[in-house]
């Protein structure tokens, strides 16, 4: 199991900016058998509901709960000559990626981190730009 450091968007001129706020919190678990379970949320910007049910939040509260959170789960499988990791996502808090497959390519990994870039097209998150997601996680012993 690892614990996110960072999930920045990469642009094209260099610059990242970080999707989940300066702090976020996250677990990413793989499994022996091929399954995955990815989820980040930011830990500023993101009120707890007044009415302390989940079910009747605001609009504000609701918009800024999507907007601060991204869960998905499926199935991978690792390319070792390509150092890459194939994912086919099954579940996703974003409907849109459901079904979708991508590519993890590996930077590092070792025994405490795992580095990771997501190339991503202008079409996936429009007007961003990003030219790809750079995550970083550490192991949790």
């Amino acid at each position: 199991m690892w614990t996110v450091l960072l999930v920045d968007g990469k642009k094209a001129d260099g610059t990242q900016v970080p999707l989940f706020g300066p702090d976020p919190i996250g677990s990413l678990t793989f499994t022996a058998n091929g399954r995955f379970s990815w989820q980040v949320m930011r830990t500023n910007n993101r009120p707890p509901f007044k009415s302390n049910n989940r079910d009747t939040g605001t609009a504000d509260e609701n918009k800024a709960t999507v907007q601060g959170t991204l869960s998905f789960f499926g199935t991978y499988t690792v390319d070792e000559a390509a150092k890459a990791i194939d994912v086919r996502i099954e579940g996703d808090s974003f409907p849109n990626s459901e079904g979708s497959r991508g590519r993890w390519v590996v930077a590092q990994i070792n025994d405490d981190t795992l580095t990771y870039d997501v190339p991503i097209a202008e079409t996936a998150i429009p007007g961003a730009a990003y030219t790809s997601i750079e995550n970083i996680w550490k192991k949790v012993k």
